[in-house]
């Protein structure tokens, strides 16, 4: 999404469309932005689906992988992210 905005921003400002072509580069910069914002969020604020109480996240470095352990019913499981994924 924000390739395509960027890319084609630039396009419409080659073409004379610079009000459109730079709203366009603008956008991609604020989604780029938002979606660096929003994902770690979502990252660490996982709620456990049998208690709906928020979790503690961590990284498992022996298997490169992400957990979320909830401390109330004392289960954690693997949230299916991370670099060896299969």
């Amino acid at each position: 999404m924000a390739v395509v905005s960027a890319v084609g921003g630039s396009l419409l400002c080659k073409k004379g469309f610079f009000v459109v072509g730079h709203d366009l580069q603008i956008a991609s910069s604020v989604f780029v932005v938002a979606a660096l914002v929003y994902l770690p969020y979502q990252l660490f604020n996982v709620k456990c689906p049998k208690c709906g109480m928020k979790t503690r996240t961590e990284k498992d470095l022996t298997q490169s992988r992400w957990l979320a352990n909830c401390n109330d019913c004392n289960i954690a499981w693997d949230l299916e992210m991370g670099a060896n994924r299969k």
